[in-house]
């Protein structure tokens, strides 16, 4: 994506250190609320310049200080377009065990609820910038134009900017509060939406390779032997931030369908053309997704712990009980346009 830029030597360092940051950033986050205790950096970028990958490790070195943890020094690392870490940490052993993923056909049920975080308004998801990225090339849009659009403060700001917003880790106190709510079975699951993991060597935790927000929930309703649906009412969903927005107006016109009839998932969406690419390829704003149990908490109570602490949670929707010829997920009146 951001070999796009008009070849500005500065920018092209400031990208290096954003990829270091987020590398492990995304990383940390995909352990949702285990304290990280150190990281490995397993790749450097493709670049000759030494001031570069000095500025990499700069940004792997200021989120090693944000996360209060370390970074082991490695000699087996491989220079490659892709980057990949290594990230290690610490929680209750309970923790792992209730968000297995391998259990939650047994633990989702009928009249749960799915509630959205959103910690960065502006980040996109990994998956996302491979699309945004052919986006640019068939606009032929250069990372220093400025946006079509004013930025959440109200102000002029250059794509480039906007696409360098660093993603955010969980406050203490909220990450506390998700640690609470999933020990007492509150949360059933949650999901990180803009990381890259995969199975975890003991097999506690399994995470999806990186996916937008509708491909998640199908993950969850998946292992429900087509028993559930998720009915989200997108009328509910506060303002999308104005990145989405601008790309769903131009990525409905480039993106070629892809069916979900290969999992036995269909998406059926009442208005809007092509908002089931949109949401099958894009986070759109959202970073965490939570399963809350019906029976513990009503839907106002859980966001009114949450808002306490952490403004942007807002209800997605509920699960149904369905037949396995019904459509699988439901979202009425998306608000993209």
């Amino acid at each position: 994506m951001f070999n796009l830029n008009d070849g500005d030597g500065n920018n092209s360092q400031t990208v290096f250190e954003y990829l270091g940051h987020e590398l492990i950033i995304r990383c940390a986050n995909d352990l949702i609320c285990a304290r990280p205790l150190y990281v490995q950096c397993c790749s450097l970028p493709t670049s000759s310049s030494t001031r570069a990958i000095q500025r990499f490790y700069q940004g792997i070195d200021q989120a090693c200080q944000q996360l209060d943890c370390t970074l082991l020094k490695t000699t087996a690392i491989s220079v490659s377009s892709s980057f990949n870490s290594l990230c290690t940490g610490v929680c209750n052993r309970e923790f792992l065990v209730l968000n297995n993923h391998d259990n939650n056909n047994s633990v989702i049920n009928e009249n749960d609820f799915l509630i959205g975080l959103r910690c960065s308004s502006g980040t996109i998801n990994s998956q996302g910038y491979v699309q945004l990225k052919d986006l640019f090339q068939k606009k032929n849009i250069h990372l220093n134009d400025i946006l079509p659009f004013r930025n959440n403060d109200g102000e002029e700001e250059s794509f480039f900017s906007l696409l360098l917003q660093k993603t955010s880790i969980l406050t203490p106190a909220l990450a506390a509060l998700i640690n609470e709510l999933v020990l007492n079975r509150t949360i059933k699951v949650i999901k990180y939406l803009k990381g890259k993991a995969s199975t975890s060597t003991m097999g506690y935790l399994i995470c999806y390779l990186d996916v937008g927000l509708a491909r998640m929930i199908e993950s969850l309703l998946g292992s429900s032997t087509g028993t559930l649906t998720a009915e989200l009412n997108g009328q509910q969903w506060p303002m999308m931030p104005p990145i989405f927005t601008w790309i769903y107006q131009h990525v409905n016109k480039i993106m070629n369908f892809r069916s979900v009839e290969m999992i036995d998932c269909l998406i059926y969406f009442q208005s809007g053309f092509s908002q089931d690419e949109m949401f099958e390829y894009f986070n759109c704003g959202i970073d965490y997704l939570l399963v809350i149990d019906h029976t513990k908490s009503s839907a106002e109570d859980i966001l009114q712990q949450l808002t306490q602490i952490h403004s942007a949670s807002f209800l997605l929707g509920t699960l149904t009980s369905i037949s396995k010829y019904v459509e699988k997920m439901f979202i009425d009146c998306i608000y993209l346009s």
